[in-house]
């Protein structure tokens, strides 16, 4: 016979289940409300039409704005924003040939975004008359000498600038030499970065190297990592993804993936195959592997390019962001890129355009693999 304490036992536990079945119930449903899907939508705003779409693979917004026969674009790569039609009002500045608009939202910070003519170009490229319409963030530099270079500005970035021999570090609070190798390395090809350290082959050996220099960018210090496996100098880079290098061995055929912070090193692929990453992980043949070049550049939506002068890039969108001719991109991501033109290294954000940052002749001879920025 159930007495009615076991009675009261049983009504409490199964309060205690339809409580947890609600709760992730709940849980499921704020999932559904707020996880990141794909969208696309379209509305008019002071004579505008804007087309605002998220594109989940590559966690991106595209805003598209439109008006008679003038399109411009604006990509913001941000965290994901509960709310649609998150731009509240436009301003449309024209001057002769140059149309600029700016977008004005509680959600994003937007940029200035200009055509001259139809194409779309940077806002610190317009004319003096347009500037006088729009803001522009001001920037503090100062200039100093350091072994044969003229440092205009860091921004608040630390340089790794490789002098044959090992680095010189270059940062706002210091300027240092960091000497590793007792004769000139002219081919630093293999050289690599990831989030904490710069990975250096052991020039030291001939035809093949086994093992690595781990520079650590904090502590400044180099500490030897010996790989048990024999990589040929010939091998090329293809990219680092997750903090992990990609390595093909051409003489070998074979790829490997370097994980310096754990210190391991594995195989990838097969004699048949190895790996890139291309909107996601292809297997490519060793073929192509070692007789082309290959290289991937990890999952950025926005890419950079020359073609005569330096444009932005994203899908079939490109806008100019420089006047001038630069002769190699240094580094890249989806808001700064660092380029060479000539002997001096520049640096574009939207926030303040192109800034010179360090000037060294020796840039004017071989610019292959000698700078690395954090």
């Amino acid at each position: 016979m159930m007495t009615k304490k076991n009675l009261k036992s049983i009504k409490k536990r199964r309060r205690f289940i339809a409580g947890i079945v609600l709760l992730l119930f709940l849980i499921f449903f704020l999932w559904l409300i707020f996880q990141k899907r794909d969208f696309k939508v379209t509305y008019e705003k002071d004579g505008f039409q804007i087309t605002e779409e998220y594109r989940k693979k590559e966690n991106t917004y595209l805003f598209t704005i439109q008006k008679d026969e003038k399109e411009y674009k604006a990509i913001l790569t941000e965290p994901h924003f509960y709310n649609k039609k998150i731009i509240q009002k436009i301003e449309e500045y024209q001057e002769n040939d140059e149309t600029c608009i700016t977008l004005i939202s509680k959600k994003a910070k937007f940029f200035p975004l200009c055509l001259d003519k139809k194409e779309a170009i940077s806002y610190h490229l317009v004319s003096d008359e347009m500037k006088s319409h729009l803001f522009f963030e001001t920037l503090e530099s100062k200039e100093l000498t350091y072994k044969q270079m003229n440092i205009m500005n860091t921004l608040n970035h630390d340089f790794f600038i490789w002098n044959y021999r090992g680095f010189y570090e270059i940062s706002d609070k210091s300027q240092k030499e960091l000497p590793l190798f007792e004769k000139d390395i002219y081919d630093a090809k293999l050289i690599t970065k990831t989030s904490e350290y710069i990975v250096i082959p052991n020039y030291n050996q001939e035809y093949y190297f086994s093992s690595v220099y781990l520079l650590n960018r904090k502590t400044l210090k180099y500490e030897e990592w010996n790989l048990k496996q024999n990589i040929y100098f010939d091998s090329q880079v293809l990219g680092v993804y997750n903090d992990e290098i990609y390595l093909v061995d051409k003489h070998e055929k074979k790829e490997y993936v370097l994980n310096p912070k754990k210190k391991t090193i594995n195989r990838v692929g097969n004699k048949d195959y190895g790996k890139v990453y291309e909107n996601g992980w292809q297997e490519v043949s060793m073929t192509k592997l070692t007789t082309q070049e290959y290289s991937f550049q990890g999952v950025n939506p926005i890419d950079y390019q020359i073609k005569d002068t330096l444009y932005e890039v994203f899908n079939n969108y490109k806008r100019k962001i420089t006047q001038s001719k630069p002769t190699k991109i240094i580094q890249k991501n989806e808001s700064e890129v660092f380029y060479l033109e000539g002997d001096t290294l520049y640096s574009y954000t939207d926030t303040y355009g192109n800034i010179k940052l360090i000037s060294y002749f020796e840039w004017n001879f071989n610019n292959q693999n000698t700078i690395f920025i954090f």
